[in-house]
């Protein structure tokens, strides 16, 4: 996820990345811009990188341009998917307008 949350929405920014991992069972690498626009409105970063359970692996320090690396592990998340095999829960569905086209 590539973003420009601004500094006053931290915290949906962090909760809502966390859910995502979440609810879809998988990783979730996340970029947000840091500093101040031409407009005067600041923006904290919160760049992360978050496990499939919303654990943050990596989590950038607030208001810092900052470079690293990470690993995931292909192995843990196919373990952890067999552990809790949530997307099981799946339904089958189509989504229609009510016209009938």
């Amino acid at each position: 996820c590539v973003a420009n949350w601004p500094a006053p929405r931290r915290h949906p920014w962090r909760t809502l990345l966390q859910a995502r991992a979440i609810e879809n069972l998988c990783p979730v690498i996340a970029v947000n811009r840091v500093g101040e626009d031409a407009n005067g409105l600041p923006y904290a970063g919160d760049s992360m990188l978050i496990d499939a359970k919303g654990e943050a692996l990596i989590d950038g320090p607030e208001g810092k341009a900052f470079v690293t690396t990470g690993t995931l592990s292909l192995d843990d998340l196919r373990g952890f998917r067999e552990k809790f095999p949530a997307w099981r829960d799946a339904d089958h569905f189509t989504l229609s307008d009510g016209v009938g086209f």
